[in-house]
């Protein structure tokens, strides 16, 4: 054992075998251990190691010759081998030319060398390396080197300081160790700044998003407030060392273009960091446009945040370019050589962050895009052909094989596309011919080409050039025929697209029978008003000639189908139908809108004859309107129908609410009534009417009754005495319509009754007083026509002698007393009579103070029991006249045998008073007077 330690660890080169310690180191270098004792230090240092050596082999004569000392020291060395074991026992050489250089900012680079003893050691030999802060105790950083010790190799370690350089002293220490072992500690000390001013580092740092970083105040004497502003926010010092305030800053935020200023407080000195990202670069690819330069395009992903010096540089194969971006997109250009082949295309992009470098690798000719033609131009112009002529203006395009497009518009926008290829070796591509063209159409056309040996993509459009083909003759017209009643039918065609008209329609010829009746080119229609059968035929007419004629056979008059209903499909109709035998040349499918009368459009549809079904697609119809298909069989004696159907391509709800709804209180229920919707406010079919009511007291308990389409009426109940809402919808297959409201209150029955009652009671009660009230304002006029004056009766007889009766009247009790007269009373037989007298009476100026304060007297006759007054409008009889004496007594007598000569209907008057004076015929004293007789 002890001699293979010794075989292990002790060899010599001939010759230097006398000197004992020196180890020969193999050429190698490798690190053992990488790690720095704190978090802090392991976070933001960045440790790169690194090594240079050179490389010598081992002679083949070194292992014949450790051989013979092994056979040499085993026999008779045993004396050496205890004088090489007791010298590896010392202390391990320190290492040599040891070196400690820095940027001046955050960087060490440490390098040593094998001491020259070590020259014959073989077996690895480590390196302890420790950094620390002057006046701090804790380690930055400790790493260990595993080398293979060799005197003539310079090792080396390069460490990162989260610390700028000039915060604090930074003492570095090495030593070589083996096993147990170890060699003393070199140090070698990197001075900060020392100075008595305030000084804050670093100045104008560069760093990506998310770094932590560590900056540092250096003050002249010790001040417990330092602190350090950054984006608003006030951090406390992490760490103090001696006057160095060390301050640990998170930067999650891209900076401001112009950067974020840290400033120690409250001295107010600090610094400007600008905080980015590294750069981004997709879609990296490169393409040439005249097999002279490359262009390489790129997209920049999210922006760097950095601008002017610290912006994003870019670099393709390690050859600056100019870069030009528009937004995120980028592109610069490099020149080719000849015959350059497929190749690596590396675009680096760097900042003041980092770098990056993406790879394309392509070869030029693959990756050809193509310039415009120029100068293009049309030529030789025919019906339904043209040439095209341009010319390049790269010289590269000569022997470059193309492919050409043209692209055609015309007025409908439509697109033709047509190709040529070029030949190999000749000349490029300049000339290409138009084919298959539509006479009279206007065209504008572009061309475009690309390399015909690898398809990269097309090139640019050219500038268009606008041609117009020559006239030719119409196509055939797509003619119908519909019949608007009895007496009425017309035919009808569709206008001729560009591309079949061939030219401007100028008119149009319409044949029956032998007549011949033409129209204007913006006709398409003809009536025709005899209701007979017959054919009709239609050409088209232009400039270059008349079109082939289309002929229709409008049948006699017929009677109508029955309308079935027909439910859409995606906006359009599938129909079907039976295959009829009496089909000759297909079926015609046309359709109308129902609601339309005046002006009618008509659409149709030609299905060829071993169809039984087609679907109409949704661009021939409107949404909620409603449409009448009809299907016709083609048959030799024309058009006959076979089948109606009505539908909507798409149900919308209604456009109205229902109008005139109304309720009203039916029994103990609510009867709802309304009128339809038109046609054209329904836009669908009518699914039903939607009713929903409630109480007003409660509007969260709703009720919904669903009445069937066609009913204009419904009966809701019974209700509660209460006052209820309704509301109605109508409801089609698009949705329901806008509502119409009514408010309605129940009552009770009983009241209703009673209601009633005075109600009517009121109307009689009023009625009556109008009555009255009309009867006074017309009493005269009623006792006029109603109770005219009854004649007053007229005696013509003188009553017995001794049967007056005389009785004292008081004078209170004469009233109506308007005229006295001396004069003696006279009988007469009518009221002219009366009426004469009266008037000669009353020129005697007699007043009325002559009765006051007078005793009368009347004379009572004896008036016979068949005494009565007559009817209105009864003409009594005359007598003979009769005239009564004045007595003495102021007595009125009365001639004897009154009731012998008494005639009926003659009026009497017989009153005397004790002044001589007569009293009035008629008056209340009066015997004439009725009054108060009876």
């Amino acid at each position: 054992m002890m001699d293979t330690y010794f075989l292990r660890m002790v060899q010599s080169f001939p010759g230097n075998a006398e000197q004992p310690g020196r180890v020969r180191a193999a050429p190698t270098l490798s690190v053992l251990r990488n790690s720095n004792v704190n978090e802090r230090s392991a976070r933001s240092g960045d440790t790169r190691r690194s090594t240079h050596h050179s490389s010598k082999r081992t002679p083949e004569r070194w292992r014949s010759w450790s051989i013979s000392s092994r056979r040499r020291l085993l026999l008779d060395g045993r004396r050496r081998v205890k004088y090489e074991l007791e010298g590896l026992q010392n202390e391990l050489p320190l290492p040599t030319d040891v070196k400690v250089e820095c940027d001046y900012k955050n960087k060490i680079n440490i390098s040593w060398k094998d001491d020259t003893s070590l020259g014959s050691f073989t077996e690895k030999l480590i390196y302890d390396i420790q950094i620390s802060y002057d006046g701090d105790s804790e380690l930055q950083a400790k790493e260990e080197v595993l080398v293979t010790p060799d005197p003539t190799v310079e090792h080396y370690w390069i460490w990162t300081s989260p610390l700028n350089l000039q915060c604090l002293t930074h003492v570095v220490k090495i030593r070589a160790r083996h096993q147990n072992k170890t060699s003393k500690w070199i140090e070698k000390p990197i001075y900060g700044d020392n100075g008595t001013e305030r000084k804050v580092y670093a100045q104008g740092e560069t760093v990506g998003v998310g770094t932590r970083r560590k900056y540092c105040c250096i003050s002249a004497k010790p001040n417990s407030e330092q602190k350090l502003k950054y984006r608003d926010t006030n951090l406390m010092a992490a760490q103090v060392i001696n006057l160095t305030y060390i301050f640990d800053v998170y930067l999650s935020q891209p900076s401001k273009t112009t950067g974020d200023d840290l400033v120690c407080e409250p001295a107010k000195d600090g610094f400007t960091v600008f905080v980015g990202y590294t750069p981004e670069v997709h879609n990296f690819s490169c393409e040439t446009r005249n097999l002279k330069s490359l262009q390489c395009h790129w997209k920049n992903g999210r922006d760097s945040n950095l601008k002017g010096i610290r912006k994003t540089k870019y670099s393709l194969n390690g050859r600056e370019c100019l870069t030009n971006c528009i937004g995120h997109h980028c592109h610069c250009a490099i020149k080719l050589t000849a015959s350059q082949g497929a190749m690596d295309w590396i675009l680096t992009s760097k900042n003041y962050i980092n770098e990056t470098n993406t790879v394309e690798t392509a070869d030029p000719r693959h990756r050809v895009y193509l310039f415009p033609p120029h100068g293009l131009s049309v030529q030789d112009v025919d019906k339904r052909s043209a040439n095209l002529h341009w010319h390049w203006n790269e010289s590269s395009y000569e022997s470059l094989p193309m492919v050409c497009q043209a692209l055609l518009n015309y007025s409908q926008a439509k697109e033709i596309r047509k190709e040529s290829r070029g030949t190999k070796g000749l000349t490029s591509l300049t000339s290409l011919t138009l084919s298959d063209l539509y006479p009279a159409v206007t065209y504008s056309v572009r061309v475009r080409c690309h390399s015909a040996e690898h398809f990269w993509k097309w090139g640019d459009w050219s500038s268009s050039a606008i041609f117009t083909t020559k006239e030719d003759i119409p196509e055939a017209l797509d003619i119908w025929m519909q019949i608007h009643n009895e007496n009425t039918s017309f035919v009808v065609w569709k206008s001729l697209t560009p591309d079949k008209s061939h030219g401007k329609i100028q008119k149009y010829q319409v044949k029956w029978g032998t007549k011949l009746e033409v129209l204007n080119g913006a006709d398409h229609r003809w009536y025709e008003h005899s209701g007979r059968e017959g054919k009709i035929t239609v050409s088209a007419v232009n400039s270059a000639g008349v079109s082939p004629p289309s002929s229709i056979v409008i049948p006699a008059v017929y009677s109508g189908h029955k309308t079935a209903r027909l439910t859409a499909s995606d906006g359009g109709f599938n129909l079907s139908w039976t295959k009829n035998p009496k089909s000759m040349c297909g079926y015609v499918v046309d359709w109308i809108q129902a609601d339309i009368q005046v002006n009618l459009t008509v659409d149709w549809i030609k299905i060829p004859t071993n169809s039984t079904s087609i679907r109409i697609q949704p661009e021939h119809f409107r949404e909620g309107t409603r449409y009448i298909l009809s299907l016709y069989v083609c048959t030799s004696e024309g058009p006959e129908l076979q089948q109606k159907w009505e539908g909507y391509s798409r149900e919308k709800n209604p456009l109205k609410s229902v109008s005139n709804f109304k309720a009203e209180q039916s029994g103990n229920g609510v009867l709802l009534t309304w009128e339809e919707l038109s046609q054209e406010d329904l836009r669908g079919f009518l699914s039903h009417y939607e009713i929903t009511y409630y109480e007003m007291s409660d509007t969260n308990a709703k009720k919904k009754v669903n009445i069937t389409a066609g009913q204009k009426e419904y009966i809701i109940g019974p209700l509660q005495v209460k006052s209820y809402t309704f509301r109605i919808n109508a409801v089609t297959g698009g949705g329901k319509g806008p509502q119409d409201t009514v408010t309605v209150t129940v009552t009770s029955q009983v009241y209703r009754v009673i209601v009633e009652a005075v109600i009517a009671l009121a109307f009689a009660i009023l009625t009556l007083i109008c009555v009255i009230f009309l009867c006074y304002k017309k009493r005269a006029w009623i006792k006029e026509n109603v109770y005219p004056e009854i004649p007053e009766p007229r005696l013509d007889f003188l009553p017995p002698k001794g049967s007056d009766q005389l009785f004292e009247l008081p004078h209170e009790n004469v009233a109506h007393v308007t005229h006295i007269s001396e004069e003696p009373l006279l009988i007469v037989n009518d009221k002219d009579e009366l009426d004469s007298h009266t008037t000669d009476q009353d020129s005697a100026g007699v007043h009325i103070e002559n009765f006051i304060n007078k005793t009368y007297k009347l004379s009572m006759l004896p008036i016979a029991n068949s005494f009565l007054a007559h009817p209105p409008g009864y003409q009594p009889h005359t007598g003979p006249k009769m005239s009564l004496v004045q007595s003495s007594t102021s007595s009125y007598h009365v001639i004897e045998h009154w009731h012998k000569e008494y005639q009926p209907q003659i009026s009497m008057a017989s009153v005397s008073h004790t002044d001589e004076h007569s009293d009035l015929i008629g008056s209340p004293t009066s015997v004439s007077s009725s009054q108060p007789l009876l």
